[in-house]
């Protein structure tokens, strides 16, 4: 069933996203004549799910013909990359209902008569956290940063994009969508910005466990975990199936260096919070640790790989493409074969750990040759430039410094 472009987003899930329109996932963006479009979501769901850019989207990646706005999933399989595209296909490879949605959408024009199995809210860009690979889109403390910098030296607009217009947290017509639609709902996420200081998580989270829906829906949430509380896990646990995909990029003081201005010590706490919960309840919760892979914790990467293994939570391994200056494939060629023998060892050691669940390793064993695949790409000096200034200027702006903090890193940029 797999071409190319086929893509379950296209035929499973809606979400929001920060510039009050409908898409189909956190990659995806809607264009048109080289134009963003979009339905705002303050539209009903269906005026999205059933336009012609979605009908026309929907035959393209049945096809095997490109779709505008899914350029990130194609330019990491380019790279000999994995992609979104490919983690959803691995997902749904037994899904009967999703080759059913294909099938009706190949013999309809693109048309589906069943609404979205899938449902994500983003709740804006407000977020505890400044996360030096995150972007302003994403985190209201971040743009307000950038904004300063660029304001003071406006040369630093190559490297600091800003967001000038208003990101709105009332959603309150796209959350009644989703309330019309809970009896259909099989799977809702949660993402942000940061779902667990947003009150319209919580408010939703009500709705589905006061209407008897959350029996039925498994629930999944992005979160940087730090404001994840006890009476959050039970509510959580009265749903059909639970995944916490937590943010972490690093642990110890890598983590602290890339995820400002939070301690390690609090989010290691905050991980044995659920790790307990679920162990002791023997409840439905599963627990991924996301870990985008970048310059910064490249690593980093191989403490971590152990510290979640041994936990037996999935470090989920997501190789950073923007920006770009921080991508591993502009790193200097020295660290890049530092990387490469690390990854040759642990490919060669990693089966006679004996961590708890042999899957997870499996699943870490294919990320690892993505990113030897990534870095054997050729490097622009253009961006090892960009990379030194972003970094320098971030430093002296938190009262950092990659030298003290992360001089495994830095000595090869002297």
């Amino acid at each position: 069933m797999d071409n190319k472009t086929l893509c379950p987003s296209f035929f499973l899930n809606v979400m929001n996203d920060s510039f009050g329109v409908y898409k189909t996932c956190c990659l995806h963006v809607p264009i048109k004549d080289n134009k963003v479009v979009g339905v705002p979501v303050d539209e009903k769901m269906d005026a999205f799910w059933n336009s012609e850019y979605m009908k026309t989207a929907r035959i393209n990646s049945i096809n095997g013909k490109p779709t505008k706005g899914c350029e990130e999933c194609y330019q990491s399989e380019r790279n000999g990359g994995t992609s979104l595209r490919n983690d959803l296909l691995k997902t749904h490879k037994d899904n009967d209902n999703f080759k059913q949605r294909v099938e009706h959408a190949k013999n309809n024009g693109g048309h589906l008569n069943e609404s979205p199995s899938l449902i994500e809210l983003r709740v804006s860009n407000k977020c505890n956290l400044k996360c030096r690979m995150c972007q302003p889109q994403d985190s209201e403390l971040i743009n307000q940063e950038y904004i300063e910098l660029v304001e003071s030296n406006s040369d630093l607009k190559n490297i600091l994009p800003i967001v000038d217009f208003d990101i709105t947290d009332d959603l309150t017509n796209y959350i009644e969508n989703i309330k019309a639609n809970a009896s259909t709902l099989k799977l809702i996420r949660f993402s942000g910005g940061e779902p667990l200081i947003n009150d319209s998580f919580y408010d939703l989270l009500d709705f589905l466990i006061e209407g008897d829906y959350c029996k039925d829906i498994d629930f999944k949430i992005n979160t940087n975990l730090t404001k994840m509380r006890l009476d959050t896990l039970e509510k959580l646990s009265k749903f059909k199936s639970v995944g916490i995909d937590f943010s972490i990029d690093g642990i110890e003081e890598v983590y602290e260096y890339i995820r400002f201005p939070m301690k390690w010590e609090i989010t290691n706490n905050k991980i044995d919070l659920v790790q307990n919960y679920r162990d002791q309840k023997g409840s439905n919760i599963s627990m991924n640790a996301n870990f985008t892979v970048q310059i910064y914790n490249i690593l980093n990467m191989f403490k971590l790989i152990d510290f979640f293994l041994s936990k037996s939570i999935i470090p989920i391994l997501h190789i950073l493409q923007n920006p770009s200056y921080l991508n591993i494939r502009h790193m200097p060629n020295e660290l890049k074969s530092k990387v490469n023998e690390k990854i040759d060892e642990t490919l060669k050691t990693i089966d006679s750990k004996n961590y708890p669940v042999k899957s997870q390793v499996m699943w870490v064993k294919e990320r690892l040759v993505a990113i030897k695949n990534q870095m054997s790409l050729e490097s622009d000096e253009y961006q090892v430039k960009q990379y030194r200034q972003f970094t320098m200027t971030l430093d002296i702006k938190r009262n950092q410094n990659i030298n003290q903090t992360i001089p495994e890193i830095s000595k090869y940029y002297e």
